[in-house]
């Protein structure tokens, strides 16, 4: 094979691996009914689950690379929602009545770093867990520095913000 044939194959591989290393997807849906429902998602480090046995329910999510939406309203039966990234996360369960939403971004900072928002609505009756985690550098896993439980009727408001810097070294 030629010198220069060889290339061309090389330089259109490479123009190949990276059109499929930039692929995006953006999610959008909308879901009302009444009886049992079941639905899972986990795109861009944001994971919602949502269940409902003999309720009237609305669910809706948007997931997108830098901004996600999840939403989930039930009412009579039993139902159950959680939503999270790795730094904040919500679960409801045993829950006869929810109406949550959860807004989530992420920034990408201009001189290195980004910046991951989240925020937790939600009112109701039912069991409430609700964490915040950091990153914990001597640690293989993320470390919890907050938590609430609830059992009973309950209303929620809460947000986490968390900045990361990347640090260049030139030596």
């Amino acid at each position: 094979m030629s010198k220069k044939l060889l290339l061309v194959v090389l330089a259109l591989l490479a123009l190949g691996l990276g059109f499929i290393a930039t692929a995006e997807i953006e999610l959008r849906e909308d879901f009302s009914g009444t009886g049992e429902f079941q639905a899972r998602s986990d795109l861009y480090g944001v994971k919602d689950r949502a269940t409902t046995r003999d309720a009237n329910l609305v669910y809706g999510h948007v997931f997108a690379k830098s901004n996600s939406f999840s939403g989930f309203k039930a009412q009579g039966g039993e139902s159950t929602y959680s939503v999270g990234t790795r730094d904040h996360q919500l679960q409801i369960r045993d829950a006869s009545e929810i109406n949550a939403t959860a807004r989530i971004t992420q920034t990408v900072l201009e001189f290195g770093g980004d910046e991951r928002f989240t925020f937790f609505s939600a009112q109701g009756n039912g069991t409430v867990l609700e964490s915040a985690f950091v990153d914990n550098l001597n640690r293989s896993r993320m470390e919890e520095v907050y938590s609430i439980f609830h059992c009973g009727p309950f209303s929620l408001n809460s947000s986490v913000r968390v900045a990361t810097a990347t640090v260049n070294s030139t030596i």
